[in-house]
């Protein structure tokens, strides 16, 4: 999870690597509505009858796809090679 602030509005990225899906959750209490940061390339709202199915339970119960993960459901976290930091 990444937590930050921006436009006094509390943003968490709640990123599923396996997936390779990030659900951004805002916090604001705006009349005019969510202000977005612009570093950030943000799709769509999530529906409301989709949230449930987007929760961070929702996603946590679904099996891990066999083809993100060469382990078998694990996944390795390693620090970025050599190879990794040449491609930026």
């Amino acid at each position: 999870r990444l937590h930050f602030l921006y436009e006094n509005q509390s943003f968490v990225v709640h990123c599923y690597l396996d997936r390779n899906l990030a659900v951004l959750h805002c916090q604001a209490a705006r009349p005019d509505g969510v202000a977005l940061p612009p570093f950030l390339d943000v799709g769509a709202e999530i529906a409301h009858a989709d949230r449930e199915r987007f929760s961070a339970y929702g996603l946590a119960a679904l099996p891990v796809p066999r083809a993100a993960s060469p382990e078998g459901g694990r996944r390795r976290f390693l620090p970025p090679s050599k190879s990794d930091e040449s491609e930026k």
